[in-house]
């Protein structure tokens, strides 16, 4: 008896409590006085000597503990200040690791260094049993007029044809288009081939021919990959798809575990979907 006693008094308390917290932050004094301290920690956040010092001092943890208050700090701004947001969306299978090197770290360096914004969160969305369809970005640019820096900036980091841009306004979302890589997505069949082929075959092997082949006309590179129940997926990315596969049929069409792959060339994100064509299981012929 006395222990529900005791806990509800708790709960009330802590109701209260809440409930002072809350009006506190809607005092207009507090929300400026919030802000101020926020603007403070993105200023020495944002100049690159200070924020270089901090990570130094922190040790190996030093640059993501500060990339994290950075980001921290700026939700809060904007939740303050009202920042333009920005949704940045990229088509491409990658996963979290991969997806922070090639875009979050440079991009959240980038606006930092050129005090245009902030980085505020990453995430993916995934199919059921299927790569990752897309990989997005989360900003806070202090203006919407730097969404072209924005963009010539995912293009230098690789950014597929059609990725988008999603621009939040009073009026609602303004999209941009950006992107200039296309990709060949090698499916390998992990199934209906014979034992042996199995047995016999190195995937490693295959990819190292396949990098090679890109490598002799500059074609494209290898960025990620995916592991199905059926299939394994390799993701290569390049100026064009074509140029793509046909640097690398010659090896697609004679090594082993490379039969019955399905090869898809992806374009840009658009509403008819990519190419795809198989490589035959006996007659090896050129794709046409």
């Amino acid at each position: 008896m006395f222990g529900a006693l005791i806990g509800k008094a708790m709960r009330s308390a802590a109701t209260l409590a809440a409930s002072a917290i809350a009006a506190e932050l809607r005092k207009p004094e507090t929300q400026q006085k919030i802000g101020q301290q926020i603007a403070t920690v993105q200023h020495t956040l944002s100049d690159p000597e200070k924020r270089a010092q901090i990570e130094r001092a922190a040790g190996a943890a030093g640059k993501s503990a500060a990339r994290m208050l950075g980001r921290a700090a700026g939700t809060l701004r904007n939740k303050i200040g009202g920042d333009e947001k920005v949704f940045a969306r990229m088509y491409e299978h990658l996963l979290p690791a991969d997806r922070a090197t090639r875009y979050e770290d440079p991009l959240d360096a980038y606006l930092h260094r050129h005090s245009l914004g902030r980085l505020t969160g990453a995430g993916t969305q995934a199919g059921e049993n299927a790569p990752i369809v897309f990989v997005q970005l989360e900003l806070e640019l202090d203006s919407a007029r730097d969404i072209d820096l924005v963009a010539a900036k995912l293009d230098e980091c690789g950014a597929p044809l059609g990725s988008q841009l999603h621009v939040v306004t009073d009026d609602g979302t303004e999209t941009r288009v950006c992107g200039t890589t296309e990709c060949m997505a090698v499916f390998i069949d992990g199934q209906t081939l014979p034992l042996d082929v199995y047995a016999s075959s190195d995937v490693n092997v295959l990819i190292a021919k396949l990098q090679a082949a890109l490598a002799k006309t500059k074609a494209g590179d290898l960025r990620s990959y995916w592991e199905g129940t059926a299939e394994t997926g390799l993701f290569f990315f390049g100026a064009s798809a074509d140029a793509m596969v046909a640097a690398t049929w010659p090896v697609l069409a004679n090594e082993a575990l490379a039969q019955n792959a399905r090869i898809v060339k992806r374009y840009g994100h658009h509403p008819q979907g990519p190419a795809e064509a198989r490589v035959p299981l006996a007659t090896r012929r050129e794709p046409s």
